[in-house]
């Protein structure tokens, strides 16, 4: 079960989202579509400052109803074996450790449209839990990262900018 302190921020992030969606109905936002074409979102997943997972996701504004008709599902998941400890806080009551050797998989996909950001949706789970599932907010024209577990960071860039 999230913490307390969790699930307020969660809910805090989740309400400006929508807000800023009631309040621009028929604006644009950035979303996250292979129809895009053009400008593409680097996002990469690192452990222990060691690359994990790569790639580029075309992103794009549109405005909501062209993106309701639009209605593609774009995300992606990926396996990974933790090289080092992992310590995932503020999900459950109490903190996960996963030792060195831990098969989890990873997903990452669109959860809402902002006109100044894109609201991903990241989980990690193994076989039996799921240990972590959040928002991270990425800047389409700037570099972004979040810690989701002890050395566990998922980070975005716009992809003409090198790490």
């Amino acid at each position: 079960m999230p913490s307390m302190k969790a699930t307020m921020l969660g809910v805090a992030l989740c309400a400006m989202t929508v807000a800023n969606a009631a309040n621009n109905p028929n604006g644009s936002a950035w979303f996250w579509r292979t129809s895009c074409g053009g400008q593409e979102l680097a996002i990469d997943v690192t452990l222990a400052s060691k690359s994990v997972y790569h790639t580029q996701v075309p992103i794009c504004r549109m405005v909501r109803t062209q993106a309701a008709i639009a209605s593609e599902n774009d995300g992606f998941t990926f396996s990974f074996t933790t090289t080092q400890p992992i310590i995932f806080s503020g999900y459950r009551a109490a903190s996960d450790f996963l030792p060195t050797g831990a098969s989890l998989v990873m997903n990452v996909w669109q959860a809402a449209a902002d006109p100044d950001r894109l609201a991903l949706g990241v989980s990690v789970a193994d076989a039996k839990e799921i240990y972590v599932n959040t928002l991270y907010f990425a800047k389409p024209d700037a570099e972004s990262s979040q810690e989701i577990g002890t050395g566990l960071v998922i980070a975005t860039r716009p992809a003409r900018l090198k790490p």
